[in-house]
């Protein structure tokens, strides 16, 4: 429960969670695919993808039954919402959704209707089909390791990657109803 403590005290009044419990010894925050995002010091210290916190905090709240776990994921979500999705990184929308969508389903909230109405946009879109590539094909765009550049240079829609790809067809799965299994899912402990 140490974690799930930790994570709990680097969250923000309004729901968002800091890098840090304390950003004022935190040097400023390169742009990668968690955090670096926005124009001020206390934007750029914001997690944007991040899977983890939400399995930690949720894990911790069914192991423990304390409200406070779920109360501040429910937090997390809201602000996540109003707050999101976000351009880039390209990864976030399908790890945010599938968090949301997670949170609501132990909190009792629905929220699929911003999942759905960002859905088409933030990922179906980034598919890439009919590439005549099979290592690419049915994969997702965008490459966020190395900020906007891509590791090898271009555009990061360039790149069709596991973690993008990853994130989305979890997204895709727990959509269908057949996405409850371990990976990034506190339903994987049942």
């Amino acid at each position: 429960m140490d974690s799930a403590e930790r994570v709990i005290r680097c969250q923000r009044e309004d729901g968002g969670i800091y890098l840090s419990d304390d950003i004022t010894k935190v040097k400023m925050p390169a742009f990668n695919h968690h955090w670096g995002l926005g124009k001020t010091f206390e934007d750029k210290c914001l997690l944007r993808n991040d899977d983890g916190i939400v399995t930690l905090v949720l894990a911790a709240y069914k192991a423990t039954g304390k409200e406070r776990y779920l109360d501040a994921m429910v937090k997390y979500a809201d602000w996540t919402i109003a707050n999101g999705p976000h351009e880039r990184p390209y990864s976030a929308f399908g790890i945010q959704a599938a968090n949301v969508l997670d949170i609501g389903r132990m909190a009792g909230h629905s929220y699929a209707d911003w999942v759905l109405d960002n859905l088409d946009k933030h990922c179906l879109k980034l598919q890439a089909l009919k590439t005549s590539d099979p290592m690419a094909d049915g994969g997702f765009r965008g490459e966020d390791e190395e900020g906007d550049a891509g590791i090898f240079g271009g555009h990061a829609l360039d790149y069709v990657t596991n973690r993008t790809t990853c994130y989305m067809a979890g997204l895709l799965f727990r959509l269908s109803g057949k996405g409850t299994g371990a990976g990034f899912s506190v339903w994987g402990l049942q």
